[in-house]
């Protein structure tokens, strides 16, 4: 897991705590949000406010940062960045879900991962000044919060103790970074699956009768691009928690049976 918000966390496997680390430009398109603009913003400082970098820098600061706040909404599949593109900004999710993959030379759409609400994006190439690697893409209707780079970078310039925080959290999402290879690398694709469906169970799921429903639907040529793993090994692991009555999938919806059976997993 590889986007981190700003708080600790002891252990990895720990999904519920996954988003206490967790690490645009275009008009309004005719989406119809929860909230007006207004609303977006009092949302965007409110979330903003939780961020540990931001209990360090000065009242003028903050007032500062939260004037240049620009909201923009997407609307599903819209692109968001393209790869190689320059980082002026950074974005915060306030509403919807970001995906993030490569097309192929073949045209072939990727997905590397699903980034969910309430999270802060760009952290890293924003401060390390590089292009992005990924081409981000709204995967619903998203709405996300702007903060500029010619605002953010003199304030973290002049506060010694914010870009310790930032520095920080650099460096909590290497080792998370560092601990998603050592999955990759050594666990079975049984416990590397588990691991995905929990995640997004986390963060994409709703209940009703005590299923658990996944939101967001995924292919067993998704799957498989997010285990960067094959579709035929996929599809013989997926039949193992059907089997087992972990999971039930049907036209691309899954749906969790046994929350405890996939815990245990782990």
């Amino acid at each position: 897991m590889q986007f981190h918000d700003f708080r600790d966390i002891t252990h990895s496997e720990d999904y519920s705590k996954f988003k206490e680390i967790l690490e645009p430009r275009v008009h309004h398109l005719g989406l119809h949000p929860l909230h007006d603009t207004l609303d977006y913003r009092k949302l965007a400082e409110e979330q903003l406010l939780q961020c540990k970098f931001m209990e360090n820098i000065s009242d003028l600061e903050r007032q500062e940062l939260f004037s240049k706040i620009k909201i923009k909404h997407y609307f599903s599949g819209q692109t968001i960045y393209q790869r190689n593109e320059e980082c002026n900004e950074l974005i915060f999710i306030l509403r919807g879900t970001v995906q993030l993959g490569w097309h192929t030379e073949l045209g072939r759409y990727i997905i590397h991962k699903f980034i969910p609400s309430g999270i802060l994006l760009n952290i890293i190439y924003l401060i390390s000044n590089s292009l992005f690697e990924h081409e981000f893409i709204a995967h619903e209707a998203t709405v996300v919060a702007v903060i500029p780079k010619e605002v953010f970078l003199p304030i973290l310039n002049n506060n010694s103790k914010m870009l310790y925080d930032i520095f920080r959290l650099v460096c909590q999402r290497n080792r998370l970074l560092d601990n998603d290879i050592y999955n990759q690398s050594t666990q079975s694709l049984r416990v590397q699956i588990a691991r995905q469906l929990l995640y997004l169970y986390e963060y994409f799921s709703s209940q009703q009768n005590g299923i658990i429903k996944l939101s967001i639907k995924l292919s067993q040529e998704n799957l498989a691009d997010l285990l960067k793993t094959s579709r035929q090994s996929i599809r013989k692991e997926m039949q193992k928690f059907i089997d087992e009555g972990i999971i039930e999938s049907k036209y691309n919806q899954i749906n969790i049976l046994d929350i405890d059976g996939l815990r245990n997993i782990l």
